[in-house]
């Protein structure tokens, strides 16, 4: 049976981060990979935008969930993507939406957990980018004996102190939290895959909004530049790498779209 390898992203109604959606999913589907966004939030002016250049995504709608904003609910809805209808060989991993793929880097046995990138936080937490495994170790790592996703959502955020806290730090990272604890909890076999670091203390093969450079011996992804249809500088940056990698590819449709989004946010 053919395995469908699915990323899975997620937004909610910020624009920083809703601007974002096209060209990530265009670019995982240059490798291969099936996006799924979870949607928290109200669908305003800036969500149709992104909706309609990023070509009929498979959406899945989020909440409300009472007691929680929709950036916490959008975060950690990535784990829940297993309650889909689906094969149960189907490969499900998670990425941010701000998270640009740059190579087909992501390998792995889809019998075990794969956990890129854990030596990035000092082996404590999983970091979201990326945690992969197949659809029946989501459901049993996650306990998703349900397709009512929201109220599985619901049911693990009251058992988390950390996602009613007042510290913005301690709630944004709540999702790694949860998955942290319950991949530590569980006996299954599980592939850490290095990704090591530079002198600069940034992953190996990332182009970084923090220490933007395109000298790397290989690029595997990009944490994108903020503002980029409002900034001409990170526009002008990103186009720089978009052409780096794909230097075949008309990106016509993506500047036109930056206009649309910078017009929309006036």
């Amino acid at each position: 049976m053919s395995m469908t390898k699915f990323v899975v992203i997620s937004v909610n109604e910020n624009p920083q981060y809703l601007f974002y959606l096209p060209l990530t999913i265009w670019a995982w589907r240059k490798f291969g990979w099936t996006p799924i966004v979870m949607c928290s939030g109200p669908q305003g002016i800036h969500f149709l935008a992104a909706i309609k250049h990023s070509l009929n995504p498979d959406m899945w709608r989020v909440g409300p969930i009472d007691g929680y904003g929709t950036d916490t609910t959008a975060q950690v809805s990535r784990l829940y993507a297993a309650c889909l209808y689906g094969p149960d060989n189907d490969y499900l991993m998670t990425s941010d939406v701000d998270m640009l793929p740059l190579s087909d880097y992501w390998k792995f046995d889809p019998e075990k957990i794969t956990v890129w990138g854990h030596d990035l936080t000092g082996f404590q937490h999983m970091p979201i980018c990326y945690i992969g495994m197949k659809r029946t170790r989501w459901i049993e790592v996650m306990g998703l004996y349900s397709h009512r996703y929201n109220e599985l959502i619901k049911r693990d955020l009251d058992d988390m102190p950390n996602a009613k806290s007042s510290d913005s730090v301690k709630r944004w990272v709540v999702d790694q939290d949860l998955i942290t604890d319950r991949i530590n909890s569980v006996t299954f076999e599980k592939d850490f895959v290095a990704r090591g670091t530079l002198p600069n203390g940034y992953p190996v093969g990332r182009v970084d909004r923090s220490a933007w450079s395109l000298e790397h011996p290989q690029m595997i992804d990009c944490h994108m530049l903020r503002d980029i249809y409002s900034n001409p500088d990170h526009l002008a940056k990103t186009m720089l790498l978009l052409y780096k990698v794909w230097p075949d590819e008309d990106f016509t449709w993506f500047t036109d779209y930056v206009k649309e989004f910078n017009i929309l946010c006036k």
